[in-house]
């Protein structure tokens, strides 16, 4: 793997320049021309479909995040935060496969740098009892917890990196895990051979240079999977008034996404509604997630 792409403190400048033009002409490109290559692209690919099963939806971020989803559902649900049982996680897992899922992402709340030693059990577990590829979503993790996971049987980790820009970041998620450090968790996750899905969320005030520079990253990193979700606003969470973005706007960061990255990058996107679903499959998505009751 070649040179690590790397930032200044405030997260706002690069040191890798090269592809800043090819960037650049995509984004100037007709939308026409923009989405029609991605589907093109996205041709014969194969569908994946992934959903979760939850280890534990406790978390030690504090503050809590601005826009957390699990925010607003805990005041739906006052048990979500409870932690599953193993036999719970594992037979959701293989409800999953049966109804066909193809990936299964194990999340948690931040549980800190250094996973709790019941994380590997359950990873185990589910391995013993689907065919399916197993990823974790966890937060930023240390190395150590990273090869524990693999040794568990794990095919890859998720770590979305949230927003490319730490100030954005930090706005949000004020507490918890940092932006350096979920890009660390990226980089070891490669180098002990994982497979990596990364991505950020969307129309949260990043700029045309940030999503630039993430795009670098992914492709340095080299990543298996990316999703880039377009902001939702949640009741209950600090940022519940806030606009969501463009589906449109966002459609077509996903075709920028799309081309750059290539084809052998899985396009994730998540099943909120049937538009959300819809402006996917038209900027070329080949991976469709879906939460419980969600599924078209």
């Amino acid at each position: 793997m070649g040179s690590k792409i790397t930032r200044s403190k405030n997260y706002s400048t690069t040191i890798d320049g090269s592809d800043d033009d090819r960037l650049e002409k995509l984004f100037e490109s007709g939308s026409s021309e923009l989405f029609s290559t991605a589907r093109e692209m996205a041709k014969g690919k194969q569908k994946i479909l992934c959903s979760p099963s939850i280890i534990n939806a406790y978390c030690m971020t504090e503050p809590e995040c601005r826009h957390c989803k699990w925010r607003s559902m805990k005041k739906e649900r006052k048990n979500f935060t409870s932690k599953r049982s193993l036999e719970e996680v594992v037979r959701r897992a293989v409800e999953l496969e049966k109804e066909g899922i193809n990936r299964i992402f194990l999340p948690s709340g931040w549980m800190g740098y250094e996973l709790p030693d019941y994380f590997y059990d359950y990873v185990q577990a589910v391995r013993n009892a689907v065919d399916t590829e197993i990823f974790g979503l966890f937060g930023a993790v240390d190395g150590l917890s990273l090869l524990r996971l693999k040794n568990a049987g794990m095919d890859g980790y998720l770590c979305g990196i949230e927003s490319p820009n730490n100030k954005v970041y930090m706005n949000f998620r004020p507490g918890g895990d940092t932006l350096e450090k979920r890009i660390e968790t990226l980089y070891h996750a490669k180098e002990l051979g994982l497979k990596v899905w990364t991505g950020f969320l969307y129309g949260l005030g990043e700029t045309k240079d940030d999503i630039k520079w993430a795009l670098k990253m992914f492709r340095d990193v080299d990543a298996d999977s990316v999703s880039i979700l377009p902001f939702e606003p949640f009741p209950d969470t600090d940022m519940e008034s806030c606009d969501p973005p463009n589906l449109y706007e966002w459609a077509r960061v996903l075709a920028v996404t799309k081309i750059f990255l290539g084809n052998e990058v899985n396009m994730f996107v998540q099943f909120s509604n049937q538009n959300y679903h819809s402006f996917g499959l038209h900027a070329g998505a080949n991976g469709f997630y879906f939460f419980p009751g969600s599924r078209p």
